[in-house]
């Protein structure tokens, strides 16, 4: 019995990343209005809201505790009205994007079926095993509860996708070229061998497509859709890997810049159809004979650009938390040419709310900026108080950047979709004893309520 393991898809089902940004240790209720959000977003706008916006703004002041400074010397970044208020949903990945990624960037070479591609006699058991599951209600009562039928109905869909690939399946291994179709995902693994439990993974769907090349070498585009009742994850990803030593392939050395590399993913995406996406972020990761960059864009929605969120802790006791990752695009450049490409939870736009809300003025935005900065930081936010080597450590929040944009937010008690509205957020650096701890956004703040968003639950 085969067990199969490639490095993505493991890395999507064993892992939820944790966010390494400090969590606030509260937020502050900063809507002092009685209306609410459904109300407010109803709300059109009236005036140019840039006009009394300043190109930069400096303050300083200190957390509530008396422990942390806070020092704004900050561009701010505004957006042009009108800004809208649009609702989103997850959007789920197709097996013709996949097959356009595979034509795309695997450079002419042919799609074939990984080798984890079924036999007939794989199937078989497969087939037997799930019947054998669907034959036995008490024991699926007993373990899945209210979620029996729901479970019932994913079995009966499995089934009938194996009994389906029974048909075309080969007696023995054999290259097969890509049949461009998802499977679930217990089509590339063992259901009953290994660690992997996938009678909690009954309703995630995979599809990957390879290359087949010379010294090892293979493209790979992989994409699976998450629908599990707990969170979604969709993921499309490209990787030109050596399947021997499991690294990523490095090209000859080519001495690039940041400026070669964004123009080098910006034509890859166009390519790929990604044309509403702007560069968030571009990190460079070079060293000694290697031109490395990671290029990190973000949707625009109504011409207008999303504000890059953090890792949401999908995994979250939070009944409200969102659950489903913030999406962001991320293109890896290395000698001039492309290693990677990733697309985290895309969206869909089901519907523009409005398409000019009436937003805040930036004055009460910054008021609450400052009075979430007093209550939520602390000291120990940031270090531990146990360590003793930073005993006595100086904290600094210096904020650099205040930008506009649109940020995602969950509905209470809506499981199927979300509201893109306007937010500001205030980026910066941590500075500890003097050194800089890295980049974080301090603090988003709802443009349209004047609510903080927990960015890390997704609301």
């Amino acid at each position: 019995m085969k067990k199969i393991i490639f490095s993505c898809v493991v890395w999507v089902i064993l892992y939820v990343l944790s966010g390494c940004q400090p969590t606030p240790e509260q937020d502050v209720v900063v809507n002092k209005g009685k209306r609410t959000l459904e109300e407010a977003i109803k709300e059109d706008n009236t005036q140019a809201a840039t006009d009394q916006i300043p190109a930069d703004y400096k303050d300083s002041f200190s957390s509530g505790s008396g422990d942390v400074a806070i020092a704004v010397d900050a561009k701010v970044l505004p957006v042009d009205s009108p800004l809208p208020v649009i609702r989103v949903a997850p959007h789920e990945i197709t097996a013709e994007e996949v097959q356009r990624w595979a034509e795309v960037l695997f450079d002419g070479n042919t799609a074939y079926e990984p080798d984890v591609v079924m036999t007939k006699t794989e199937l078989e058991e497969q087939i037997l095993m799930l019947k054998e599951k669907l034959s036995n209600r008490e024991a699926l009562e007993e373990a899945f509860g209210d979620e029996t039928e729901s479970t019932v109905k994913l079995y009966e869909e499995m089934l009938a996708s194996y009994e389906q690939d029974y048909q075309t399946a080969p007696e023995e291994r054999e290259d097969m070229l890509c049949q461009w179709k998802f499977h679930p995902l217990a089509y590339y693994w063992d259901m009953k061998e290994g660690d992997m439990d996938f009678d909690e993974l009954s309703d995630t769907w995979a599809l990957t497509a390879v290359t087949k090349e010379a010294d090892g070498m293979q493209r790979s585009v992989e994409a699976t859709n998450r629908k599990e009742s707990d969170y979604k994850m969709n993921l499309l990803w490209y990787a030109h890997r050596n399947t021997i030593t499991m690294q990523d392939y490095t090209p000859p050395y080519q001495e690039m810049t940041a400026d070669e590399a964004q123009a080098a993913a910006d034509e890859t995406i166009s390519r790929l159809g990604l044309d509403s996406w702007t560069v968030a972020s571009v990190a460079d990761n070079s060293m000694e004979e290697q031109s490395a960059y990671v290029l990190t864009y973000t949707p625009v929605l109504e011409n207008v650009p999303v504000i890059l969120g953090p890792v949401i802790d999908l995994q979250s006791e939070d009944m409200y938390a969102a659950n489903y990752e913030y999406s962001s695009l991320r293109v890896y450049v290395v000698n001039g040419e492309i290693q990677a490409v990733e697309l985290t939870s895309p969206m869909d736009i089901v519907q523009v709310e409005n398409s000019n809300v009436a937003v805040l003025d930036f004055e009460k935005i910054y008021e609450t900026f400052q009075n979430q900065m007093r209550v939520a930081y602390t000291r120990d936010t940031f270090i531990d108080p146990a360590d003793p080597s930073l005993q006595g450590a100086s904290v600094e929040c210096k904020v650099t950047q205040i930008e506009q944009g649109l940020f995602r937010i969950k509905e209470k008690n809506q499981e199927e979709n979300f509201l893109m509205v306007p937010a500001w957020t205030f980026r910066g650096s941590v500075i500890v004893d003097g050194s800089d701890w890295g980049e974080q956004d301090f603090c988003v703040i709802n443009a349209v309520d004047g609510s903080v968003i927990n960015t890390a639950a997704g609301y």
